[in-house]
């Protein structure tokens, strides 16, 4: 994290030097999402629960339903937030994903911690110690996030491509030439904003910003190496034939 963020966001800097804006998911949207997947573990629990007992005497069918009981409530989130980039079917639906402390996508052993924990920010009710916790950190984590240095985060959807952009199938924003053209031409020589601009292509303003940096140093690299010294000094006293010409 670099200095800048302000509670309500978390601001990471790239390798390339960019500012990435996380947003921290709020109490209220975690509840919901823990909710929708409580009763999906809940409600796969009862159908195995009427299965084994269908299957087994009462003993072993009671062994099996505890031991399925914790494999599901552990290995539930641990196998979504590791298979489905951080996201259980609760946190897809209202927006939400876990992520590394850095914005990374989490971890085996992370996700194993946050989830471990989870028994110790439910006390004594509820996710009591959790939402406590919660309340005096400044990205909204509970004591299993602390622990695990990851962080649940809203997602940013962009707006739908316009114009012959949207028209296209394959449209690849990170990918296709001509968007990326159009980002550079509309920052750089329209001088209009980069969170403008990557809603009317259609990517995330964090997408926009890497990939606008990314196309600005290919850019100076082909320039120095068709130009030679001027270039890296901007062109300002250009001297090579191609300046000349």
């Amino acid at each position: 994290m670099i200095p800048g963020s302000r509670r309500g966001e978390r601001l990471i800097l790239t390798p390339e030097h960019v500012p990435i804006r996380l947003s921290p998911a709020g109490l209220g949207s975690r509840f919901l999402a823990l909710i929708t997947d409580v009763l999906i573990v809940l409600g796969t629990l009862s159908i195995v629960s009427v299965v084994l007992r269908a299957v087994f005497s009462q003993g072993v069918a009671e062994a099996f339903v505890t031991t399925a009981s914790f494999v599901l409530f552990v290995g539930y989130p641990i196998w979504f937030e590791l298979r489905h980039q951080g996201r259980t079917p609760g946190k897809r639906a209202f927006g939400l994903r876990v992520v590394d402390g850095r914005g990374l996508p989490i971890r085996l052993e992370q996700s194993f911690v946050r989830n471990i924990v989870r028994a110790l920010d439910f006390a004594p009710l509820f996710y009591g110690v959790g939402g406590l916790v919660s309340l005096f950190d400044r990205d909204r984590r509970r004591l299993g996030d602390i622990l695990a240095d990851t962080l649940v985060v809203h997602e940013r959807i962009p707006l739908r491509p316009q114009g012959q952009i949207r028209l296209e199938r394959r449209f690849n924003a990170l990918r296709t030439p001509s968007a990326l053209r159009r980002i550079r031409q509309r920052v750089d020589l329209e001088e209009r904003s980069v969170s403008e601009v990557a809603h009317e292509v259609g990517v995330t303003p964090n997408n926009a910003t890497v990939r606008l940096h990314r196309a600005r140093q290919a850019l100076k690299t082909r320039l120095e190496g068709t130009c030679g010294a001027c270039a890296a000094r901007g062109c300002l006293d250009c001297s090579c034939r191609s300046g000349t010409s």
